[in-house]
C-alpha cells in the first residue's frame, strides 16, 4: 500500500521549514508541503538552492505583502522568516505558493477546528485569525491532495483553476508559468 518511492513530506511551522531542509537533503523525498512555514533551520545558502522537487506553501496573507495585517511581522524573527521565504521562491523552480486572508499562524493547525473563543475553561487566543475556520479546511484538503496527486502520481494539477473561494484565498505559482 505504501510507495516508497514516492515519498512527501508535510509540516507546519517549523515542522514546514525542516520540510523544505528535507527536500534539500533527502533525495528520497519527492516533493514537500509547508503550513505557515518558519524556514528557520535554513541558512540563506541552503534557501537560494533549487531543490528540483515541487514545494508548496500553504499559509497567510502576510507572505505576499509584510504590510499586511498578519503575526508573522511583529518580530524580528519573522521577518527573517520573510526574507529566507523570499529566496526560496526565487530559487526553487517550482513552488506553489496558497495565502489566505484574514488567517494567522494557528489558523492550518487543528486548533482552529476545535477551538471556541469565549467557550467555558477557554483561554484568550488571538493567533487564530478570523478566517473561518471551514475555508481553512477545504483549501488545505483539496489543494494538498491535488498537489500530493501531482507531484507523487504524476496526475494533472490544475492549480490555478482552484476555488479562490470569493477572493479569499491567492495562489501563486513560482516562478510564474510562461504563457503561449
Amino acid at each position: 500500500i505504501i510507495d516508497f518511492q514516492n515519498i512527501g513530506s508535510m509540516g507546519h511551522s517549523m515542522g514546514g521549514g525542516t520540510t523544505y531542509i528535507g527536500l534539500l537533503k533527502d533525495k528520497n523525498i519527492k516533493a514537500g508541503v509547508a503550513l505557515d512555514g518558519w524556514f528557520f533551520g535554513l541558512l540563506d545558502r541552503e534557501a537560494l538552492k533549487d531543490t528540483k522537487k515541487p514545494f508548496l506553501h500553504i499559509g497567510q496573507e502576510q507572505f505576499l505583502n509584510d504590510k499586511i495585517f498578519g503575526d508573522i511581522n511583529d518580530s524580528i524573527d519573522g521577518k527573517r522568516n520573510l526574507d529566507i521565504y523570499q529566496k526560496i521562491l526565487q530559487s526553487n523552480n517550482e513552488t506553489f505558493g496558497v495565502y489566505i486572508k484574514n488567517s494567522l499562524h494557528y489558523s492550518f493547525t487543528d486548533l482552529k477546528l476545535i477551538y471556541r473563543q469565549g467557550a467555558p475553561f477557554s483561554f484568550p487566543l488571538n493567533s487564530l485569525g478570523v478566517v473561518d475556520k471551514k475555508l481553512i479546511d477545504k483549501v488545505m484538503d483539496k489543494t494538498i491532495l491535488e498537489f500530493f496527486n501531482y507531484s507523487l502520481k504524476n496526475k494533472q494539477f490544475n492549480f490555478s483553476g482552484l476555488n479562490t473561494y470569493n477572493g479569499e484565498v491567492i495562489y501563486k505559482q513560482y516562478p510564474s508559468p510562461i504563457k503561449q
